[in-house]
């Protein structure tokens, strides 16, 4: 009937067999039997015709099917010498309060460890302009080789405020 089809928990048991693999039909119900949660489960058996175990493993889904977890590839990152470099002496001159470097996934990876883009905010930045603030940065990343190649967005602690929306985004996914 249409009730015993639309009700969740004969849904629930329904999707968790289809998750599983197993082929449902619906056992025909006795008309003069009781309603209550326990027939209504009882109404659906595998195709097999043998009954449902009482517990099956019922993993993180909750819903008595095996669970089971679609993961992705992570490969091991490739040598980046050029990226240790610059985080290792932006670091050290720079000294920053926040500081994330990464490759600039833009060029994609035909070009790996050639383009960087950067956050960073530092008290040695406190009352230059951004023209002062983008040359030390230069000069910084000169000594590396990679000037002109790292685009960075700098600010000092006192205009935190104007660049806390962008620390939000997933700075290190690549370590």
């Amino acid at each position: 009937s249409k009730h015993r089809r639309s009700h969740p928990e004969c849904l629930a048991m329904a999707s968790a067999a289809r998750f599983a693999g197993a082929a449902l039909r619906v056992a025909p119900r006795r008309q003069h039997a009781a309603v209550t949660a326990s027939s209504r489960l009882r109404t659906l058996a595998p195709a097999t015709g043998a009954a449902w175990p009482r517990v099956v493993n019922t993993g993180c889904l909750g819903l008595g099917a095996p669970s089971t977890v679609r993961t992705s590839y992570k490969f091991a990152k490739p040598p980046s010498p050029n990226l240790d470099a610059l985080r290792k002496i932006l670091t050290e001159r720079l000294v920053p309060v926040h500081f994330f470097l990464r490759n600039n996934l833009i060029f994609t990876n035909y070009v790996w460890d050639t383009h960087f883009i950067g956050i960073c905010c530092s008290p040695k930045f406190e009352g230059k302009s951004h023209k002062e603030i983008n040359e030390m940065v230069d000069d910084i990343c000169d000594e590396v080789g990679m000037k002109g190649r790292v685009r960075m967005i700098c600010q000092p602690p006192s205009r935190w405020h104007m660049m806390k929306r962008r620390t939000r985004r997933r700075w290190d996914f690549d370590r």
